[in-house]
C-alpha cells in the first residue's frame, strides 16, 4: 500500500491505494544519463580483458616458458642453462678463451630432464667430461673416473621412479634432482620418468673429496649416461641437492651441483590463476550485484505524492 493524495482543484481527499508500478522510471532518464549506462559496464570489461592480456603476455615475455607435462614413458631433453647459473657462466669463459676453429670445449648444459626412454639418447662423452662439467672437484674427477676404466664399483643399483636403491646397503638415492648426461650435454635438474613397473641396472661409483665429503655418480648399464645422485632428502645446512643423510662411517653424501629448480613436469599439474584472470572474475562477480533485482526498502515512501 501507498498513501496517495489528491491534487485536483477542489479535492481534498488523501488515502492508501495499492502500490502502483514504477514503469516511467526508466524514461525520465535524460539522453546522457542513458548513454553513460549502456556503455559503462562495456568499458569496463573491455579494460579488464585489456588488464589480463597484458599480464599473461609480461609472464610469457619476461618469464620462463611454463614446463612440459611429459608422459611416463617418455623422454624430455630439457632447455638450455640459464645464463646467470654459475655453471653456464664457467662453460662460456672456457669458450670465449678458445681459439677461433677449435672445438667447443666439454659438454653442453641443459636443464629440467625427463629420462623415461633408458637407451634412447646414449652418452657420447668421457666419465671425465661429464664430473667435470658438474663442476665436482678434480680429485673426485679423476678417482671416479679411474674406478669406471678399472670396474671398480661399490655396489650394483636398481633404478625406479619411486628411488634408486642400492641392492647390498639398501641405501636410496633420490630419483628426481639428477645431474645425467645426454649426447654431448649434462642436464641439471633430471628426474626418472619410467612407465610403470620398469626398472634399470646400473653401477655406483663413490669417490670422497679433500674436505671429507662423498659423491655418488651413477651409471646405468643401458646407455652409459654418467649421472650425479644425491642420497635421501637435503639437510637444511646443505644446498638443496646434498644428499643430507651421514652413514655408519661418517661420510655427508653429497651432490655438489647448484640446482636450476623446478623440473619436467610428470602427470597432473596445479595452475594458479593469473592476476588478469582473477581482475576479470571480480568484474564479472560485480557486473552481476549490479544487475540484480533491487526491491524497494520496506516502509518507504515517496516525497512526491502520485495520482491516483
Amino acid at each position: 500500500m501507498r498513501r496517495y493524495a489528491c491534487t485536483a482543484e477542489a479535492c481534498g481527499w488523501q488515502g492508501l491505494l495499492p502500490r502502483l508500478p514504477r514503469t516511467g522510471a526508466r524514461s525520465n532518464l535524460s539522453a546522457l544519463q542513458r548513454r553513460w549506462r549502456r556503455w559503462f559496464w562495456p568499458v569496463v570489461a573491455m579494460t579488464a580483458l585489456g588488464i589480463a592480456t597484458a599480464a599473461v603476455v609480461r609472464q610469457g615475455v619476461g618469464g620462463p616458458p611454463p614446463l612440459p607435462v611429459v608422459p611416463a614413458g617418455e623422454s624430455h631433453y630439457g632447455r638450455p642453462l640459464e645464463d646467470a647459473h654459475p655453471l653456464q657462466v664457467r662453460f662460456d669463459a672456457e669458450l670465449a678463451a678458445m681459439q677461433p676453429g677449435q672445438p667447443v670445449p666439454g659438454l653442453t648444459l641443459r636443464q629440467h630432464c625427463a629420462w623415461g626412454r633408458p637407451g634412447g639418447n646414449p652418452y657420447r662423452g668421457t666419465v671425465a667430461e661429464a664430473l667435470q662439467a658438474a663442476g665436482l672437484p678434480n680429485d673426485v674427477v679423476v678417482a671416479v673416473a679411474d674406478q669406471v676404466r678399472r670396474g671398480a664399483l661399490s655396489e650394483r643399483l636398481t633404478i625406479a621412479t619411486d628411488g634408486i636403491r642400492a641392492e647390498r646397503t639398501g641405501r636410496v638415492f633420490n630419483p628426481a634432482g639428477m645431474a645425467m648426461t645426454y649426447g654431448r650435454s649434462l642436464c641439471l635438474g633430471t628426474h626418472v620418468n619410467f612407465a610403470p613397473g620398469h626398472t634399470e641396472p646400473a653401477s655406483l661409483y663413490e669417490a670422497r673429496d679433500s674436505k671429507g665429503r662423498m659423491h655418488a655418480v651413477m651409471v646405468p648399464d643401458v646407455c652409459g649416461n654418467v649421472t650425479m645422485i644425491s642420497q635421501g632428502q637435503a639437510r637444511r645446512d646443505k644446498i638443496r641437492l646434498s644428499g643430507g643423510r651421514a652413514d655408519s662411517s661418517g661420510a655427508v653424501w653429497l651432490l655438489d651441483i647448484p640446482d636450476p629448480g623446478g623440473g619436467v613436469a610428470s602427470g597432473a599439474t596445479h595452475s594458479v590463476p593469473e592476476p588478469g584472470t582473477l581482475w576479470g572474475v571480480a568484474t564479472g562477480l560485480a557486473l552481476l550485484l549490479w544487475l540484480r533485482p533491487r526491491r524497494p526498502a520496506p516502509g518507504r515512501a515517496s516525497s512526491d505524492p502520485e495520482r491516483p
